[in-house]
């Protein structure tokens, strides 16, 4: 079965550019041109979303869901954002970084394996591991903001959410 079918066109976490701001983001360009690649390995099917400005890499949003045989609800899934600018030649080949790398082919794990210049947003719901409190449709969600690491260190702040009666957000350092 393909994407569409199973989880739609959309991303289940839709960020608008206007809360991008909020999370350190580059907002989506309207003059910026989509490529997206699709994988599927048993029970794992991913989606990596890149945005190109010309000749140049500026966001990549990955997408995994985790979906079990025989079921039609995804037991994990994730989001992650980030602004990048990896330069290419002609949408083929990823420059390399340094004066000592290779060029590569332009693909989805080529890509990914690169760390992010900018921001990156991360957003999972686990459905895997309820605890005995939480055995009445359970859900977990966590989000990771990484600020510009300019030497300055990473900022990351993580929330757990617990959908059940009463319960308030807790925040981890």
């Amino acid at each position: 079965m393909n994407w569409d079918a199973l989880f739609g066109q959309n991303y289940y976490v839709r960020v608008t550019n206007e809360e991008r701001r909020y999370l350190a983001l580059d907002p989506i360009r309207d003059n910026w041109d989509i490529t997206q690649y699709y994988s599927k390995t048993n029970i794992t099917y991913t989606r990596t979303t890149v945005f190109w400005d010309k000749d140049e890499i500026k966001k990549i949003i990955y997408e995994e869901n985790r979906l079990p045989v025989g079921q039609t609800v995804p037991a994990y899934r994730e989001i992650t954002e980030h602004d990048t600018s990896l330069r290419t030649e002609g949408r083929e080949k990823l420059i390399p970084l340094t004066s000592r790398g290779k060029l590569k082919p332009v693909t989805a794990s080529n890509i990914l394996s690169v760390t992010p210049f900018g921001c990156s947003f991360h957003f999972s719901i686990d459905r895997r591991y309820p605890t005995a409190q939480e055995q009445e449709n359970p859900q977990v969600l966590m989000a990771i903001y990484n600020s510009r690491n300019y030497g300055f260190g990473r900022c990351r702040a993580q929330f757990d959410v617990h959908r059940r009666h009463g319960a308030h957000p807790v925040f981890l350092r």
